[in-house]
């Protein structure tokens, strides 16, 4: 028994596995590690058919995006193919089209043409296409910098000035401004030109008090104040925007007599109706001028016309509003009045009484025989 027991075999010890250990600078070495080598598969020919890919699958998406780009290959022309200029194409696609052989200066005259019989009732796009052509026909005949170029662009100013774009308009004015500081320009010209800037820029939003902006606006368009043109409808806005400038100003004597100006020449510088509103704001204006200089009667009478103004167009509220305004006014009117004459009343009075007050000089008159007096003319002519 006791040699069974000795002859019993040591134990076994098993020692753990250790998980590997790396220095530090074999933790961001990972060279030593092996990938996984891959499984290789069986020859078969399901699996080497690149070359057998039809032509559905080549133009497909992924088989396209698959590929690296090739960033320093160009693409070939196709030599059989010789390229069309455009204007081959244009006659190929527009076969009914006709050659129009004019010069460009017969051209320009005739959009000259086309452009005045415009009116505010016109496409607003044909215009604009019209305006454009005329631009670059102007350029081309005359140049970059020549007058007729700067009248283009004052067009295409006034053109966006119509359609409530006065950053488009201002692009367009500032490049005509800036030419005419090279090329002689006539004061009409000149005048259009400031007009539209003018309109644009009291158009264009601010944040500056309207007293100074004002100011300014004086400063672009005062010079031209007094220049003379055919154009009524040009003096009229020219009339108007002066009128405006000096109103929000307070200086009331000076525009009084634009906003008579301009109420004169509306009628032929507007005809639609639905710009009559804009003769009762300038007759509005006009009463507060005269308010502004204390004259009550000519305050009273623009009233009364922007009063007929609103009539016309039927707008019974305004009516009444200045309705009520023109009744006060005629009190107070009727008031001074009464008041004056009794102070004129009183002043005369005063003046009777002064002169009852004052005694009256005696003269004395000595008569001389008619006798004497021939006598004494004889003497003296002896």
């Amino acid at each position: 028994m006791s040699q069974t027991m000795n002859s019993r075999p040591p134990p076994v010890i098993v020692e753990e596995e250790r998980p590997q250990t790396f220095s530090k600078t074999q933790r961001y070495d990972r060279t030593h590690l092996e990938a996984p080598k891959p499984i290789p598969k069986p020859r078969d020919e399901k699996f080497f058919v690149a070359s057998q890919i039809n032509q559905r699958e080549l133009d497909s998406s992924s088989y396209r995006l698959s590929r690296v780009p090739q960033k320093f290959t160009s693409t070939k022309m196709n030599k059989g193919i010789p390229p069309q200029s455009f204007v081959d194409q244009y006659y190929s696609n527009n076969p009914n089209a006709q050659v129009d052989t004019r010069t460009p200066k017969e051209k320009l005259e005739d959009l000259k043409a086309k452009l005045g019989e415009e009116n505010e009732e016109s496409d607003p796009q044909e215009k604009l296409d019209l305006i454009v052509q005329q631009k670059t026909l102007s350029s081309l005949v005359y140049g970059e910098t020549s007058v007729e170029t700067i009248r283009s662009l004052i067009a295409m100013g006034a053109f966006y000035n119509t359609q409530y774009l006065p950053e488009s308009a201002m692009r367009h004015l500032k490049k005509a401004k800036g030419i005419t500081g090279s090329v002689q320009t006539e004061d009409k010209d000149l005048l259009r030109l400031h007009v539209e800037i003018t309109d644009s820029k009291m158009q264009t939003p601010s944040n500056t008090p309207k007293q100074k902006l004002y100011s300014s606006f004086e400063k672009i368009l005062s010079p031209y104040k007094e220049t003379i043109t055919e154009d009524k409808k040009l003096a009229y806005r020219r009339n108007l925007y002066m009128a405006e400038i000096y109103y929000y100003q307070n200086k009331f004597e000076e525009a009084i007599p634009f906003y008579e100006s301009a109420s004169e020449g509306f009628s032929e510088a507007n005809t639609k109706k639905e710009q009559k509103p804009q003769l009762a704001t300038l007759l509005i204006h006009e009463a507060e001028c005269y308010h502004g200089i204390e004259d009550k009667n000519k305050e009273k009478e623009s009233y009364e016309k922007a009063i007929d103004v609103y009539k016309e167009l039927e707008m019974k509220y305004d009516v009444d509003k200045y309705q009520k305004i023109v009744d006060e006014l005629q009190k107070q009117i009727e008031e001074e009045e009464k008041q004056k004459e009794e102070e004129e009343k009183e002043k005369h009075e005063e003046e009777e009484q002064k002169q009852e007050e004052t005694p009256k000089e005696t003269h004395v008159v000595i008569e001389e025989p008619v006798n004497e007096i021939v006598q004494n003319i004889s003497n003296s002519m002896k």
